[in-house]
């Protein structure tokens, strides 16, 4: 009977959400699952509320989405940059055709 007292306790009680000191920024994915760890912490103990909770999560979705794609397009300006270099290193280096006789 004490559980349920203490479990009503525990359900009735607002939330009181997390302490900003709490929340770093986002800079690497490891900061991201460090993130989902204290959400999930809050959510066990009361802290966030599951729809408060299920907003953090997208946040943090949204930050690896943005995150991928901003690595992509610098994957995809390194390669531009590798294909323009190698194309004026053949530009310079351009072997003679095959069958040209120069005599």
């Amino acid at each position: 009977m004490q559980r349920r007292g203490l479990m009503g306790a525990l359900a009735s009680r607002k939330p009181v959400g997390l302490d900003p000191d709490e929340i770093e920024e986002l800079e690497t994915h490891a900061d991201v699952r460090q993130r989902l760890d204290l959400i999930c912490r809050a959510v066990l103990t009361g802290r966030l509320r599951d729809g408060q909770a299920q907003a953090a999560i997208r946040a943090c979705e949204a930050w690896i989405r943005t995150r991928g794609e901003e690595v992509t397009m610098e994957v995809v300006g390194d390669l531009r940059r590798q294909v323009e270099d190698l194309k004026a290193q053949l530009g310079k280096k351009r072997a003679p055709k095959i069958g040209a006789w120069s005599g």
